[in-house]
């Protein structure tokens, strides 16, 4: 069965002593079988391990980790001899019928920079060199005809959590470093407005698709989760965390800790598409239109494809049983469904068609 691996995959190499955040320090590190018995013969690496796991310093280092963080069991044994969990780090695998899908985690920092700093979507390569094309989930999250803003709210199907409550949902999750759990109470305490967020995610368009892009290879299309991801690290960035640190950060606290990313998961899970989440959707991308011609007139081509999406809703049969379900009373009252006004969308698209003209 071929894997197939992001194709920034061949550059990927350990840092060690050059990391900044060692991966050898603040986890349990587990021993497989076969290194265990491999082991077993060595009384001074034995004396270091209990119940099938390396028993870390005091200060949570592995006891095999160098003050210049390089390996003592690699330098004295080689690269060969260290326990599958050492060697396979920061590496995760789908598997599928017929192949695997393979990458890197983000919780190490050289992963963050291969990934986040492409100019373009990474592509598939197996060992061989032969290639497969990305998932639509993650093709779609590299079309350029609409601003990730738009993206990421059809991938979220309209539902946006704000900062705020977004931050204390984290904060109540299994916390590892002291670090995550102050910058979410600054979150909490001063939460971002949408309007906050959307800038900072324009400003880092390119680090954040890629972001994007990660979590739903990763997680197999998981759209509302990778959204949420998104709009939290531009909240981290606006307080002060650098994009790859912030990254980083988070893989290491939600994607690096069983119960935290199943909760995330769970909490921000995709739903079926009802009249409401679409609504919502097609309000979401309305609004930001609508502000867009309103206050960049000079620049509304950037929103064409915005556009297209809502001239597709409005001219096709969706819209109108959307509007029967609200004639008829069917909606709930506090849905916000400007996009539903037959003047209010009309008069949007013309507004577009004579600013493209002018």
């Amino acid at each position: 069965m071929k894997t197939y691996w992001p194709d920034y995959y061949q550059d990927f190499k350990c840092k060690a002593d050059n990391c900044l955040h060692t991966c050898c320090a603040g986890w349990t590190i587990c021993i497989d079988k076969d290194s265990l018995s491999r082991f077993s013969i060595n009384p001074d690496i034995m004396s270091k391990v209990d119940d099938g796991c390396f028993v870390l310093r005091d200060d949570g280092r592995c006891p095999f980790l160098r003050d210049d963080n390089l390996c003592q069991m690699i330098i004295d044994h080689g690269e060969d001899y260290i326990c599958d969990i050492c060697r396979e780090h920061p590496r995760f695998y789908n598997f599928f019928e017929d192949h695997i899908e393979a990458g890197i985690g983000l919780v190490c920092e050289e992963a963050c920079r291969l990934a986040l700093d492409r100019s373009s979507a990474f592509e598939l390569v197996s060992e061989d060199g032969k290639t497969m094309p990305l998932p639509a989930y993650v093709q779609d999250i590299y079309d350029s005809t609409l601003p990730l803003n738009a993206r990421l709210a059809l991938i979220n199907g309209g539902r946006r959590t704000a900062s705020n409550l977004r931050a204390k949902i984290y904060a109540q999750m299994e916390v590892m470093d002291p670090e995550w759990s102050g910058l979410l109470g600054k979150i909490a305490d001063d939460p971002l407005t949408f309007e906050d967020e959307d800038k900072v995610i324009a400003d880092n368009e390119l680090c954040l698709t890629n972001f994007a892009a990660y979590l739903l290879y990763r997680y197999k299309g998981a759209g509302r989760f990778a959204a949420e991801s998104v709009y939290l690290l531009a909240d981290l960035i606006v307080k002060g965390c650098e994009i790859h640190e912030a990254a980083r950060l988070f893989s290491g606290e939600v994607e690096y800790s069983d119960i935290n990313i199943d909760e995330a998961l769970e909490t921000f899970a995709d739903i079926e598409e009802t009249p409401v989440s679409r609504i919502m959707c097609m309000e979401a991308l309305f609004n930001m239109a609508k502000d867009h011609v309103t206050n960049e007139p000079g620049s509304v081509l950037a929103i064409q494809g915005v556009i297209s999406k809502l001239e597709e809703y409005y001219t096709g049969p969706l819209w109108k049983a959307d509007l029967a379900l609200d004639e008829a009373g069917q909606l709930p009252q506090s849905l916000k469904r400007g996009v539903l006004s037959e003047d209010g969308i009309y008069n949007l698209l013309e507004r577009y068609k004579e600013l493209t003209e002018e």
